[in-house]
C-alpha cells in the first residue's frame, strides 16, 4: 500500500511539476529577451554616446542657426556623458530588465530630437525595432 501511495504522489508530482514548468516558458522567454535587450541597448550606448556631441551640434545648428553651434557642442558634451553613464548602467545591471533610461533608446533614433533621460512609458514609446 506504501509503494502504491509514493507511486501516485510522484506521479502527481511530476505532473503539476510539469504544468508549471510549461507555464513559466514564455516568462523565461520574455525575460531572456528583455534582458538581452537591455544588454545590447548598454553596448550600443556605451560604445557610440561618443555621437551625441556630432548630434547637438546638428541640432543646434538646424533650429538655432551656427551662431550658436558652440552651445550645441556644449550640450552635445552633456549628452555624451549622460548617454555613455546610461549604457554602462544598463551593460552592469543587464540581468534585472528595465524601461529603457533614454530618450530616444540609441542615439541613431529621431537623430533631430535632443536627448531626455528618465524612465519612460514603453507604451507610449516609439522604437527602433
Amino acid at each position: 500500500m506504501k509503494l502504491y501511495d509514493a507511486t501516485r504522489a510522484a506521479i502527481l508530482g511530476l505532473a503539476l511539476g510539469s504544468m508549471s514548468l510549461e507555464s513559466y516558458g514564455d516568462d523565461w522567454a520574455n525575460y531572456a529577451g528583455d534582458a538581452g535587450d537591455k544588454f545590447g541597448r548598454g553596448l550600443a550606448n556605451t560604445s557610440l554616446g561618443w555621437v551625441e556631441m556630432v548630434k547637438g551640434v546638428g541640432i543646434a545648428a538646424s533650429h538655432d542657426g551656427p551662431a550658436f553651434i558652440p552651445f550645441g557642442f556644449v550640450k552635445g558634451l552633456g549628452h555624451t556623458l549622460g548617454r555613455t553613464l546610461s549604457g554602462v548602467f544598463d551593460v552592469v545591471t543587464f540581468p534585472i530588465p528595465t524601461a529603457p533610461s533614454s530618450e530616444p533608446v540609441y542615439v541613431w533614433d529621431r537623430f533631430d530630437q535632443e536627448t531626455q533621460y528618465g524612465y519612460f512609458d514603453p507604451a507610449k514609446r516609439r522604437s527602433s525595432k
